[in-house]
Parts: structure tokens; sequence; C-alpha cells
């Protein structure tokens, strides 16, 4: 095992318990020190058990997927981890940045269901959690050196993928946006960890494309220890959805590389009282 992990023991029993590690998306990692996805993998490992449930998360951070494996299906499991990913990295930030506590990761059930039961201000909420980059896909296997990803180009695939329904060019089948499959799920909230090109480079001028009526409320920016600032830009929206929403409240927006942009799309400014209770 690579040194720095004596910083992350968790993590190293972690990987430990996998007979063949190496064939992880993971172990791809190992050559950075790092890469900002460790504090918040040691962070999950450590509160697993207070948070129930967990055991979906486990199984997909721990899918094998050696190099010899069939594309199509190794790129089904790199979607499958990059969502696990996106609900540790979303939890990480709830309860260190946020100040909100993760009451359990909702269990799998055959009904659709929402990923977490947080708790903000004094009340719950069900939230929904989504990767964007989990839609990735390529003609090369995804832990070859140099894979072509397809990835989402700019704020208009961003806007489509939470907003818009479409027809998939891929299987011709009917896709819906993240926003309605959240609502369908009856969460409150929808946290998307996107991953895209950025064409627009003023936060405010961003949201405005991708949520046309909106309006800018306040930023608020936290630090915590030694890491990155996290500077969340609140907006009053209104979703730019032909069908009605029932139960959504507000959609958060995050690159994980990129925290200095968080951005927070609200009907209800769920977080930004929380947030200001909290001060």
């Amino acid at each position: 095992m690579e040194s720095f992990l004596s910083d992350y023991p968790h993590i190293s029993d972690f990987l430990s318990s996998i007979a063949q590690y190496k064939d992880t998306f993971i172990f791809d990692k190992l050559y950075n020190p790092a890469y900002g996805f460790w504090p918040h993998l040691e962070y999950f490992l450590l509160n697993q058990s207070r948070y129930g449930n967990h055991e979906s998360i486990i199984d997909r951070l721990s899918l094998l997927v050696p190099i010899t494996m069939n594309v199509g299906t190794a790129w089904a499991k790199w979607r499958k981890f990059r969502s696990a990913q996106s609900e540790i990295t979303s939890i990480y930030i709830i309860e260190n940045y946020l100040s909100g506590r993760v009451i359990e990761i909702v269990p799998v059930n055959k009904i659709p269901t929402p990923d977490l039961l947080v708790g903000l201000n004094n009340s719950k909420y069900f939230i929904e959690v989504k990767a964007q980059s989990g839609q990735q896909h390529g003609s090369e296997h995804p832990r070859s050196k140099e894979p072509y990803l397809y990835s989402p180009q700019d704020e208009n695939d961003l806007k489509s993928w939470l907003f818009e329904e479409a027809i998939s060019s891929r299987n011709g089948k009917p896709m819906k946006p993240k926003t309605i499959e959240a609502d369908e799920k009856q969460a409150d909230i929808l946290i998307a960890m996107i991953d895209i090109h950025n064409t627009i480079d003023n936060v405010k001028d961003q949201a405005l494309y991708i949520c046309p009526n909106s309006s800018f409320i306040e930023k608020n920016s936290i630090k915590i220890n030694s890491e990155k600032i996290i500077s969340v830009h609140f907006f009053k929206s209104d979703y730019p959805m032909k069908r009605s929403i029932k139960n959504l409240k507000e959609i958060w927006l995050f690159n994980e590389s990129h925290l200095d942009k968080f951005i927070v799309l609200s009907k209800e400014a769920v977080l930004l009282n929380h947030m200001k209770n909290k001060r």
C-alpha cells in the first residue's frame, strides 16, 4: 500500500479487505495523494455504521473492473462507482461544510427511493444524489490510461440533463430530466455532482443560463480546517419545466474540483434558512 494511506487508516483497511483491489477504480487513484476524494472516503468509512444501510455504497466502491472486461460492462460499472462517489462526497459536504446531519442512508427498495434522509434546521429532508459525470461513456475501457470520455460539454448540456425531457440518441428511449426523477422519488432536494466545461465564468450568469427564471440572493463562503473554501451562491428559482413539480424544493449543484461555485437553485430557501439559523 502507498505510504500516504497511513493518514487514512480506514481506507487502508477497506482496500485490504478487497482481495483483488488492483482491479478497482479506487486503485487507479492511489498514485495521487492529493486526490480530493480521500478525506471524503475516510470520513464516510469512519461513520458508515452511524448512517446504516451503507452496503450498497460499499459494493459500488468495491466493483472489480479488470482491464480485460467488456467495455460496455465496464462503463456500466463506472457509472455505479461514480454514483457511490457522489453520495459519499455529498455526505461529507452536508456534515462538514453545511452543518447538517445525515440521519440515514435510505435503504434500497423495489420502489425507487431517494438516497439520503438529512436533518437541516430542525427538519428532515429526503435528498436524491446524481452524478452527471456518471453519464460518460467511451469507446475504450474506462480504466485504460487515456480513455476517450464522452463528457458533458457545457452549461447547455447541464440544463438539458436537469430540466428537459428528450429522446435518447443512443437507444431511442425517453429520457427523464433529473428533476423529474428526484420529484417522483419524493425527494425534497436534488444534489447534482456536475462535470462540465464552463463556457460562462461568472457564477450568476451561469446560474441564470441554466435556470433563467432565477434571482440572486446572497453568497456564503465556508472554510473548514485546511480544506478548500466552499462558496455557496443562493438563488430564488422557478424551474423551467413543462410538468409541475410536487415535492422538490431545492437543487444543489457542485463540481467536486471547484467547490467555490456551489449553486443552490431554491424554491423554498431550505439551505439558506438552515445556514442563517446556524450562524
